[in-house]
């Protein structure tokens, strides 16, 4: 038998309630709000009387080309936003920055995800501008 949603939300507030979450502060969103999928919220306006917060979530990039001229940025994820770019024709290698944070952990990476057949070019330019920068 499956539940309709009110019996599933009831369930869910249930099992929260079990676990000792205090929930004194918490309350349902009105008609005609908006939850972001994923993105967590810590809201407070003037006609809520508890503030209301919830789990962050977070998943940016930003491209990084190594080229003759120095690192150059790319293309961009930010929580609200998308910049495609083209890679310069001139680069040699391609380094993705990556920052994901939630309510739990944050974590920063890079992978290296294109590079030029020319290793002589790639380490030279390396040697001259260093490791891509660790920034979005």
């Amino acid at each position: 038998m499956s539940l309709d949603f009110q019996e599933q939300h009831a369930a869910s507030l249930a099992r929260i309630g079990a676990a000792g979450v205090d929930q004194t502060t918490w309350r349902e969103f009105d008609a005609g709000e908006e939850w972001f999928a994923g993105r967590a919220l810590s809201v407070s306006a003037p006609t809520w009387e508890n503030r209301k917060a919830a789990m962050s979530a977070s998943y940016e990039w930003t491209e990084w080309h190594l080229t003759p001229a120095g690192w150059i940025r790319g293309s961009e994820r930010t929580d609200f936003s998308k910049t495609i770019k083209e890679p310069p024709t001139d680069r040699v290698l391609t380094v993705t920055y990556t920052d994901e944070n939630s309510g739990y952990s944050a974590h920063q990476s890079h992978s290296e995800d294109w590079r030029g057949e020319d290793a002589d070019s790639v380490a030279a330019l390396l040697e001259q501008y260093g490791p891509a920068p660790k920034q979005l």
